[in-house]
């Protein structure tokens, strides 16, 4: 099912049933790690991934940026993780060095891109509120300018659909119906 016939409701249930899945995935994968400092590695971005579950279940933003996190970033994690597992085990000491390196480094990437996502959230709800507050504004202006004429009522619609135009989220809400 494409993202378009899901409600949001739906698509946030998905975004937590990920979240969920993946933040006890490595929870119990840190309990078979040898590794002191990649196991406190991955704990430190479990911690940030919980915190981004809990903002994006306040926020009705960032669905995009959740799916590439869920569906493509942290996957790719996961191959580093069972490359790490194959290889932990191997004789030569440089390939297992090397692999953790690389895994040390995605985690921590992982981490940063978790709390800017994190951050972003809110932003696109800000973004829209006042997009919305600058049209009523506007609205007000335009209504006492030209004592709610025909010709400003047109200019004005002309002026909400830009603005709804510009903003995804205000979109989605008004397709949703809230």
């Amino acid at each position: 099912m494409s993202t378009d016939n899901k409600t949001l409701d739906q698509i946030k249930e998905e975004h937590m049933n990920k979240a969920n899945s993946y933040i006890r995935n490595y929870v119990n994968r840190t309990e078979t790690l040898q590794n002191k400092e990649l196991k406190s590695h991955l704990l430190q971005m479990v911690d940030a991934l919980r915190d981004l579950r809990e903002t994006q279940y306040v926020f009705d933003s960032g669905e995009h940026e959740l799916d590439l996190l869920y569906d493509k970033y942290l996957p790719y994690l996961d191959k580093i993780l069972e490359e790490y597992r194959s290889v932990s085990t191997a004789v030569n000491y440089s390939e297992v060095r090397n692999v953790r390196e690389k895994l040390y480094s995605t985690i921590d990437t992982m981490t940063s891109t978790i709390y800017s996502i994190k951050e972003l959230l809110p932003q696109d709800e800000i973004s829209a509120a006042k997009a919305e507050a600058d049209a009523r504004r506007m609205k007000e202006e335009l209504e006492e300018k030209y004592k709610t004429s025909n010709e400003a009522i047109v200019h004005l619609g002309e002026i909400m659909q830009k603005a709804q135009s510009r903003l995804p989220s205000y979109k989605d809400e008004k397709k949703n119906g809230e």
